[in-house]
């Protein structure tokens, strides 16, 4: 086989009764108990599912044709170029103070006011429509304090300074039309108006928010008499719809979970998707998991719901139940040797190293790679995936030597499959990277880190969480040697990345951010270090729970921190925090720096 470790995998459980073993591990599993966060998660969830089919029902029957969603010619992309600067009073320049832009905006909102009104009056008189039938509201203009925070938070990146000078909604206003004809009109009349220029239209009849809620948005410039130019905002609304919205709250909705995924929609998306395929029309809970679990006979519905929640609730006793069960149903159905069982198996030891019970997950892995070479014979790619996995085991179990072997052997399995294109092979050199930084192989493992880096940006894109996985292990790789200030940079890219592709409440957030409040700490920087030690704590807590070991370790920072602050008591209650932990697990770590694990 070429590793010593690897030829040895198989003697160490030929003995093993694993229908025993497997039992012996749900007895002690209690009852199924989600934490308040998941719990929170999965209502919110529920409220979701139920608010998206009412409010896509809803538009089918106020637009039995998609009409407007059909529409090709409404959405128009903002171009950064200085015709679409909000400009001075003056009309020659653009805006340069927060005074100059309401200096504009005060003198225009009457216009715009008027232009509204009639544009209304027309859209009524050609469909032959009561203007009492439809509502007007404007709003009065925003917040100086909200428009700054916006204009830093949205724009102070753009190419075009300054960033108040991007801000369209200061004048605005709203309209709740009828029927799809009125809608369709108003549209039609401001796209072919030639007073009024449009610079930014949006419409949320095709694209609709994830609750389901519908609008046109529409971003205009207009100019008055003595020449002042202001781009303003209209939102065009179906009435029945802005009434079924309210009613169902979907705000509240859209807003948790802008939060809790930030702008990680499309794996917002998949995650609810989960949702409703495995929950049905009940709310989950512990309860009706238990009910779900003794029930579900569909493969395909486990799948799924164990995925859910080990990916990304980091639910890993749930996960290790769902599993347990399509186990079952597996062996009745495909008897004890199946490339599905086999897979199964694999899952459950990722499952149980999660929660850090690492000797039961080496003895399932090695059911697994058994398995895997029964079936598909010692070349199969099924068999490197699982020496690496085991290897991320011993590593974790502090056998470092041990896993770098069957690092090595991954390596060297994977090239031969595929050649250096092969996906899986960036992960073992990522692997054997981090081993050899742990041992002061610095340029060995700087190597291994950029191919590894490299790699993952060919075969992934600039925006993708494994990308992100690569910077941060490289900038863990700095740190070790003491190049804080290029640790921090690279931290920063792979935490943008980590929060557009996974939100901002993602494990693997916090664990960036441990990375940055390290970095912090070595610094002396002890304010910015604690502020990043806490976010990181505090997602922890809600994703792996109050008695992980990370959780264990941010304790320990803290404290630390707090000494250095002359702050003792409050650092030794953090100390009997992280002693409760450590007894409680029976072990104790001492940084967050996993090794990565292909099996997901």
């Amino acid at each position: 086989m070429g590793s010593s470790v690897a030829a040895s995998l198989d003697d160490d459980i030929k003995d093993l009764d694993v229908a025993s073993f497997i039992e012996s591990l749900i007895q002690e599993e209690a009852s199924i108990q989600l934490r308040p966060e998941t719990t929170k998660f999965l209502l919110f969830a529920h409220k979701y599912i139920r608010c998206r089919e009412k409010m896509d029902a809803k538009y089918l029957e106020v637009d039995e044709f998609k009409q407007i969603a059909q529409l090709e010619n409404v959405d128009v992309k903002l171009e950064i170029t200085d015709e679409h600067q909000q400009l001075a009073t003056s009309g020659d320049r653009p805006v340069e103070t927060l005074d100059e832009l309401y200096e504009a905006a005060v003198v225009v909102g009457p216009v715009y006011q008027d232009y509204i009104r009639n544009l209304v009056d027309q859209v009524c008189e050609a469909c032959g429509d009561s203007v009492e039938t439809v509502d007007v509201q404007f709003a009065s203009l925003k917040g100086k304090e909200r428009a700054l925070a916006k204009a830093f938070d949205d724009y102070s990146n753009r190419t075009l300074p300054p960033g108040i000078s991007w801000l369209y909604d200061i004048v605005r206003g709203s309209i709740k039309f009828v029927s799809a004809d009125q809608v369709l009109k108003c549209l039609e009349i401001l796209q072919n108006d030639p007073s009024i220029a449009i610079i930014s239209a949006k419409n949320r009849f095709k694209n609709p928010t994830l609750t389901g809620y519908r609008d046109l948005n529409v971003h205009f410039r207009m100019t008055t008499e003595g020449g002042v130019s202001h781009i303003c905002e209209i939102q065009i609304h179906h009435k029945a719809i802005k009434a079924l919205c309210t009613e169902l709250d979907s705000h509240s909705l859209y807003e948790y979970f802008r939060k809790y995924f930030a702008g990680a929609t499309g794996k917002l998306k998949e995650r609810l998707g989960d949702l409703k395929l495995v929950g049905g029309s009940e709310i989950m809970n512990s309860e009706n998991l238990q009910d779900l679990l003794d029930e579900t006979n569909e493969e395909y519905r486990l799948n799924r719901l164990a995925t859910l929640f080990r990916e990304y609730l980091c639910e890993f006793g749930v996960a290790f139940r769902v599993y347990c069960r399509l186990l079952h149903l597996q062996l009745e159905q495909y008897g004890e040797v199946h490339i599905t069982v086999a897979s199964t198996y694999y899952r459950m030891g990722r499952v149980l190293a999660e929660q850090g019970r690492l000797s039961e997950a080496l003895k399932l892995y090695k059911v697994a790679l058994r398995m895997f070479k029964e079936i598909h014979g010692k070349d199969h790619p099924t068999v490197p995936a699982t020496f690496n996995d085991i290897g991320c085991v011993l590593w974790l179990q502090g056998e470092l030597e041990s896993a770098m072997e069957l690092f090595e052997e991954a390596a060297k399995m994977f090239k031969n499959c595929r050649g250096m294109e092969h996906p899986y092979i960036v992960i073992a050199y990522s692997n054997m990277a981090m081993i050899h930084s742990s041992q002061g192989n610095y340029g060995e493992s700087m190597r291994l880190y950029q191919q590894s880096l490299d790699m993952k940006r060919k075969t992934y894109g600039e925006e993708h969480s494994e990308v992100a996985t690569a910077y941060s292990k490289f900038a863990q790789a700095y740190f070790d040697m003491g190049g804080l200030d290029k640790a921090m940079q690279l931290y920063e890219i792979s935490l943008d990345i980590y929060k557009k592709t996974l939100g901002e409440r993602h494990a693997d957030v916090a664990t960036t951010l441990y990375g940055m409040a390290c970095v912090w700490k070595q610094k002396e920087n002890w304010d910015n270090a604690m502020k990043l030690f806490q976010q990181s704590l505090e997602i922890f807590q809600n994703t792996r729970g109050a008695d992980h070991e990370y959780v264990a370790i941010l304790y320990r920072n803290m404290a630390e921190v707090l000494r250095e602050q002359n702050y003792a008591d409050a650092a030794e209650e953090l100390e009997e925090k992280r002693m409760a932990i450590s007894q409680k697990m029976k072990r104790e770590s001492k940084v967050i720096a996993a090794p990565e694990f292909i099996g997901r």
